[in-house]
């Protein structure tokens, strides 16, 4: 269970940490990418090519669970008392003392080097997931609502 763990969180930190970089010199989307949602609210993505569909999920998945994200997010980088308090502060130093961030940026340099097209992969989720958080920073789009129960004025820190 704890190897599992570890692995779930080195998998969440290099994501992350993936979504902290943007590109300069590529741009999602290419054409136009739709999220339709069908009755029970499950997206469906239509887009022209793969990175495209990805594109669309990173934008599709943080409007269904930016809170999970950002949990998870300061749960990899060990920052998890920041919206927990106290009660957090003893994963909080186990995951920093582990380095689980540093890992996962050194894990992704090696995707970036080895395998670039998983990187632009990466690169084309977290552009998504960036639309969204600018989208709910300037304020075109609404908080989902369990972050709306949970603060109405909550937006996660960069």
């Amino acid at each position: 269970m704890k190897n599992r763990m570890l692995r779930l969180l080195v998998s969440a930190g290099l994501m992350l940490s993936a979504c902290n970089s943007k590109s300069t010199t590529v741009h999602w989307p290419s054409a136009p990418v739709t999220i339709i949602r069908d009755s029970w609210g499950v997206p469906h993505i239509q887009a022209d090519n793969l990175e495209d569909a990805v594109f669309g999920q990173g934008y599709a998945q943080l409007e269904d669970r930016l809170l999970q994200w950002d949990l998870m997010r300061r749960t990899a980088q060990g920052r998890q008392a920041e919206l927990l308090g106290e009660a957090a502060l003893d994963m909080d130093r186990l995951v920093r003392t582990l380095g689980i961030a540093r890992s996962a940026r050194k894990s992704l340099d090696l995707i970036r080097e080895d395998y670039p097209d998983v990187y632009r992969y990466l690169e084309a989720f977290c552009a998504g997931a960036n639309l969204y958080l600018d989208k709910l920073t300037a304020g075109e789009v609404t908080a989902p609502a369990d972050l709306v129960a949970l603060d109405p004025a909550y937006v996660p820190p960069p």
